[in-house]
């Protein structure tokens, strides 16, 4: 099957999970070494997983610009809210 017309195939779902679980930490930089290489080369051949990235800078990028002095106990509970929605995305098995 063609890679072509905008579809997604890699017959490895694993490589979404451990993708969107690392997700969070490669926009704040703090994914390093070969996880870092990993997950880029992963999102260089993942639409889908590329689409959610650039959603997720997006959506920090909206906060900083809105709420520049948000409290931290506010952004405890976003970045919770986050990971729960994560959790919630690989028991689905997405």
């Amino acid at each position: 099957m063609a890679k072509n017309g905008g579809h997604h195939h890699h017959g490895n779902k694993e490589n979404c999970k451990k993708t969107l679980t690392g997700m969070s930490e490669y926009v704040d930089n703090d994914l390093k070494g070969t996880g870092k290489k990993s997950l880029e080369s992963h999102l260089a051949n993942c639409k889908a997983c590329m689409a959610v990235l650039n959603t997720l800078k997006k959506t920090i990028e909206i906060f900083r610009v809105s709420t520049p002095r948000m409290p931290k106990s506010m952004a405890k509970k976003v970045r919770q809210s986050i990971k729960h929605e994560i959790a919630a995305l690989e028991k689905k098995g997405k």
